[in-house]
Parts: structure tokens; C-alpha cells; sequence
């Protein structure tokens, strides 16, 4: 499950850098 969140955590990184650009 840790695994899991951590790829969350991922894909909300990487929107947060579209949406900044």
C-alpha cells in the first residue's frame, strides 16, 4: 500500500507541473 501511495503522490506532482507551466 505504501508503494501505492507513493505513485499518488507521483501523479499529483507531475499535474502540479503541467498546471504551473
Amino acid at each position: 500500500k505504501l508503494q501505492q501511495k507513493l505513485r499518488g503522490d507521483k501523479k499529483e506532482a507531475i499535474v502540479a507541473v503541467e498546471r504551473s507551466e
